[in-house]
């Protein structure tokens, strides 16, 4: 990638040469920006790049050096990266730049960092540790160890989605990475560190998760893994017995020996309380028995110091069991979604499929204005464990 200067279209009206800033890139065609700087042809040197033999030769000098340092300053913030570029992106990153000086110098990542830390302060791990993964991704996709306001323009947006989609086939996970760039973007301009205008969600439609393909097993399939081993079966059945229960609260629980007694954990999506008492299934405990926790703090206790970390081991275990039978790969969050829908069709009532999964949906009022009657959710839970597994 080389930027220097060179005259070019002569004008109508004064017949002057336009001085223009060139940017070419191996592979493109070299493109040119205007400086607002006229000469003739006798007033340019070529060789040195530079106005020559007029009195004003040394201020548009000036003028044309800041122009190039600022230039350089915004492309080189990219890294190697910006020789993969063409010339003509290259060129649209500097007159953005240049639109709105401060947006080109601002770092996503540093700001969503800002926010980590926030979180972090917070309690709100859950929340923290989703951003963290957005930041990551994003480094990856841009190949950069920083990525700025600059490089997420609508379209910028739209083409990283396709991409991740394609890569990983993950739409809702492609969705809730462009609702956390979403959120630093509303940061920054309410921290005044870029402008509104640059806002590029006015022109990105973000489909709720629940428009996206539900991800569920059928009960044949949920009877299989249950015939398998190993830690993937273990949690995935375990997350099913306990009506779906996602793995953080799994991990997090503490010591019940007959009888869950929860709040569920706090996590981005958690709007308010919720709480879920539910009998412990016998097919649970058989599960409960193999990571018992010798103190009795904690339900379960593995290797693993956080429950992300878990999670990708049980999906590696859960991969192989696809492969090995000839399914579609399916992870640990289709335990959840396979007991709501097998809840569904057993004709068990959305509110207590919502209270049984510790939606925050559930009516405010049965929260604060009497005690719930969670034998609805002990007698859905086993009617669905029956016909799963004993076709009851």
């Amino acid at each position: 990638m080389k930027i220097g200067i060179a005259i070019r279209d002569v004008s109508e009206i004064t017949g002057k040469w336009h001085v223009k800033i060139y940017v070419s890139s191996k592979g493109s065609n070299t493109v040119y920006i205007p400086t607002g700087i006229y000469v003739r042809s006798n007033e340019f040197d070529d060789a040195n790049g530079e106005v020559v033999n007029i009195p004003l030769a040394s201020m548009y000098n000036a003028q044309i050096a800041d122009k190039i340092a600022r230039y350089k300053k915004i492309i080189f913030q990219f890294g190697d990266i910006i020789n993969d570029y063409p010339a003509k992106k290259i060129k649209e990153i500097i007159t953005k730049s240049e639109k709105n000086k401060k947006n080109g110098l601002v770092s996503f990542i540093s700001v969503a960092n800002d926010y980590i830390s926030e979180l972090h302060k917070e309690g709100r791990e859950g929340y923290a540790t989703t951003l963290e993964s957005t930041n990551n991704v994003l480094k990856k996709y841009f190949k950069s160890k920083d990525v700025y306001f600059i490089d997420l323009d609508s379209d910028s947006i739209a083409e990283f989605k396709r991409n991740y989609v394609k890569n990983t086939g993950k739409e809702v996970t492609a969705n809730k990475h462009l609702r956390n760039i979403k959120r630093i973007y509303n940061l920054a301009i309410a921290k005044r560190l870029i402008d509104k205008e640059s806002y590029p969600f006015d022109a990105i439609s973000i489909p709720s998760d629940y428009n996206a393909k539900i991800r569920k097993l059928d009960a044949e399939i949920i009877k299989v893994i249950y015939n398998e081993s190993g830690i993937g079966r273990d949690f995935f059945m375990l997350s099913f017995f306990f009506c779906g229960m996602n793995l953080k609260d799994i991990f997090e629980m503490e010591y019940f020996p007959d009888i869950i007694d929860i709040d569920r954990a706090k996590t981005s999506r958690t709007a308010r309380f919720v709480h879920l008492r539910l009998s412990i299934p016998a097919e649970a405990k058989e599960i409960l028995a193999r990571y018992a926790d010798p103190s009795r703090q904690k339900m379960i206790l593995t290797q693993f110091s956080h429950e992300r970390y878990l999670n990708h081991r049980i999906n590696d275990d859960l991969y192989a069991i696809a492969a090995k039978h000839g399914f579609k790969r399916f992870s640990f969050t289709y335990a959840r979604h396979s007991w709501a829908t097998i809840a569904g069709r057993l004709r068990i009532s959305d509110d207590v499929i919502d209270k049984a999964q510790m939606r925050s949906v559930t009516g405010e009022m049965i929260e604060r204005y009497r005690e719930y009657d969670f034998s609805q959710v002990e007698e859905a839970n086993r009617k669905v464990i029956d016909h799963t597994l004993y076709m009851v």
